[in-house]
């Protein structure tokens, strides 16, 4: 939902193509950072900024070397971001997608039960994790 909202809004946008998209690079970016508490980077459109200073989480996560697992996730979609922006889709965020999807059972299933919607996407992006190679192609686990 994050990645789709920076899409439409750099998308619409007139003037320097290249900026944008660099733009949009960045706002795909920052979702993790976001996520736990640090808003330094965020645009106006998405987030005000507030954040207690006890809530800022990236600090911790950074030094235990969580956050730039996460990040390089993301950088896989980030680097599509010339295609984004102009609402096309390519192989690897079809791939992510489709993983995710299997991961989480696709619409069968009831996510309001314990392991739910959230614990089923984490799942998906894990093994997508351990299972992507730089070529871009999967390896059988």
């Amino acid at each position: 939902m994050v990645i789709d909202r920076a899409c439409a809004y750099r998308g619409q946008l007139k003037g320097n193509l290249k900026e944008a998209t660099e733009q949009l690079r960045a706002d795909i970016m920052n979702p993790p950072k976001h996520a736990f508490g640090e808003h330094s980077d965020c645009d106006t459109y998405f987030c005000n900024g507030q954040t207690k200073p006890d809530e800022n989480m990236v600090p911790t996560l950074t030094a235990l070397k969580i956050l730039p697992d996460v990040q390089q996730v993301v950088l896989r979609v980030a680097q599509e971001a010339s295609s984004l922006i102009h609402n096309m889709n390519n192989n690897d965020v079809e791939a992510f997608h489709s993983t995710l999807m299997q991961s989480t059972g696709k619409k069968v299933i009831n996510f309001t039960g314990r392991f739910g919607y959230r614990g089923r996407s984490y799942r998906g992006v894990w093994f997508i994790s351990i299972t992507w190679t730089p070529s871009g192609t999967f390896i059988n686990i």
